[in-house]
């Protein structure tokens, strides 16, 4: 079950929010993916439903519309990822900052639960080589070397 962190700006004026199909989708797919005994919190930032994998950013639905996926694949995949799937770009906010070894997928790309495994697939094999977090929330991390041995 995702925890979801409650936000005063997540309040909307009607009686019932209306979830996005695609963030119902991709929630319903976490929930069922995730390894067992891992926390999977969902926080609303950077104009994103994002998902965190124990604390560390994983994979989020952009708010509005066009309802774009991001993922988190860290820096040293963002060049390969772009160059084998047109359907991704560079995660920029509004302001025109990009956000670092993310990308941003277009809807249609993770539609389907076989399109979405592999983009989560992706994101999992990044949140692998990051460290376990610190007492102080920052995430420790780990040698470059046993990163890229893990990856593997």
């Amino acid at each position: 079950m995702v925890n979801k962190a409650s936000d005063a700006s997540d309040v909307s004026g009607s009686a019932e929010a209306v979830e996005p199909p695609p963030l119902h989708f991709v929630r319903l797919f976490l929930e069922e993916e995730v390894p067992h005994g891992a926390r999977l919190d969902e926080k609303t930032m950077l104009g994103y439903d994002v998902f965190m994998l124990d604390g560390k950013m994983l994979l989020g639905v952009q708010t509005a519309h066009p309802h774009a996926l991001f993922v988190r694949v860290g820096a040293h995949r963002v060049d390969a990822v772009l160059t084998t799937h047109t359907c991704a770009r560079r995660t920029t906010a509004h302001s025109g900052r990009v956000f670092s070894g993310t990308v941003s997928v277009d809807a249609d790309a993770y539609r389907g639960h076989d399109r979405l495994r592999s983009w989560y697939d992706l994101a999992m094999a990044h949140n692998r080589t990051l460290g376990p977090k610190t007492s102080d929330g920052k995430i420790r991390k780990r040698p470059r070397e046993e990163a890229v041995a893990d990856a593997a």
